[in-house]
């Protein structure tokens, strides 16, 4: 929401494989998350989720994040079917963006009326 999108939660059960829906303009874009313990990384199941979940969302784009890795097969079936893949180093980096940001505009002081 931050960045400008409007974000939809879809339902815990039957969200035929999307968990977020994120519209910016014209671009609509499904977003499948996987959150996993140590050592398991995500496969190519979720990227076929991700991608029927686009169809059914007419989604313009297919993004899988995850808190661990993807398996090589995951990789190379996510190239192929134009499925964005986040994965742990990705969100860490993306949440530190965001977290500087937040702390840039805290320390901005409020402009004084005259």
């Amino acid at each position: 929401r931050s960045q400008g999108y409007n974000v939809e939660v879809t339902s815990p059960s039957g969200d035929f494989g999307g968990d977020l829906i994120l519209k910016k303009g014209k671009e609509k874009s499904v977003v499948q998350a996987k959150r996993y313990g140590e050592d398991k990384k995500v496969g190519v199941y979720a990227i076929n989720e991700v991608v029927g979940a686009a169809g059914y969302y007419n989604a313009t784009k297919k993004i899988v994040i995850t808190n661990r890795y993807y398996t090589d097969a995951a990789k190379i079936t996510g190239k192929r079917n134009g499925v964005t893949l986040l994965d742990r180093d990705d969100l860490v980096r993306m949440l530190n963006q965001y977290n500087d940001a937040r702390i840039r505009f805290s320390k901005q002081k409020e402009p004084i009326d005259i």
